[in-house]
């Protein structure tokens, strides 16, 4: 089947278009699930409010970041995201940003990519690295999804009451970019 303008194209290859690239907040989402209460209740939410970069040379060499305003986690309930964004969690007053530093993108063994990197929440830093999915939406814009396991207690978001919150909990961010330049050379 021939591929149209308008379908996204899987790169299988790992190589992300070299440019600068600028994140679509509109068109991006970082979301997260968890089981609380014993496993019994599924909590959803979102971080409302984050930006991001990503420059790629011609050999591939792809670096950059992405911003999460800690305060900006949303569940639905009002309560809980101010707990969320207290200091038992977040400290949101105190720690106003959860960051993502990227060191690289490799090509996987038998396809695909693998992103490497570092989250920092709290001033804790966690080593990521996890399969990446790159699609190419058109020629100047493309998507980047993957789901990173951020271990609760590892990560230093306190408040730890028994089979109240998951110990791990996988953060999926689908992130939208537009090129802003090509890079000379």
């Amino acid at each position: 089947m021939a591929q149209t303008e308008t379908e996204p194209r899987r790169d299988d290859l790992g190589v992300l278009p070299a440019g600068a690239w600028t994140e679509d907040p509109e068109a991006s989402e970082i979301t997260f699930r968890t089981r609380t209460m014993f496993g019994l209740l599924g909590v959803r939410g979102s971080f409302e409010s984050h930006r991001g970069d990503l420059v790629v040379d011609h050999e591939g060499n792809a670096s950059g970041q992405l911003e999460i305003d800690a305060g900006s986690v949303r569940t639905g309930i009002e309560k809980r995201d101010a707990h969320l964004a207290s200091d038992d969690f977040f400290d949101a007053a105190g720690h106003p940003r959860v960051q993502f530093r990227l060191n690289g993108v490799q090509p996987a063994p038998g396809g695909g990519s693998t992103l490497e990197g570092e989250l920092e929440i709290r001033e804790v830093k966690i080593p990521v690295r996890t399969p990446l999915q790159v699609e190419q939406l058109d020629p100047d814009r493309i998507r980047l999804t993957t789901e990173i396991p951020v271990d609760h207690r590892k990560a230093g978001l306190g408040w730890h009451k028994p089979g109240m919150v998951s110990g791990t909990i996988p953060v999926r961010a689908v992130i939208v970019l537009a090129r802003q330049s090509v890079p000379q050379g």
